[in-house]
């Protein structure tokens, strides 16, 4: 993922996409559900992993 990051330009979309991911993740953790966190940091690595592979491999219509 680190070498995507640097590598390939990001879009707003992803950065608010990522953003809105982020601060579920926090919200949880503020909540001290664990694992409502560890749900919500599953579903951020997942996204943030499709994000990448839709800019590496772009679905050519």
């Amino acid at each position: 993922m680190y070498r995507i990051r640097v590598l390939l330009p990001r879009s707003a979309g992803w950065i608010a996409e990522a953003e809105h991911e982020h601060r579920a993740v926090v919200a949880r953790i503020n909540d001290r559900d664990g694992d409502g966190a560890a749900q919500a940091m599953e579903r951020h690595l997942r996204a943030s992993c499709d994000r990448a592979i839709r800019l590496v491999l772009p679905i050519q219509r």
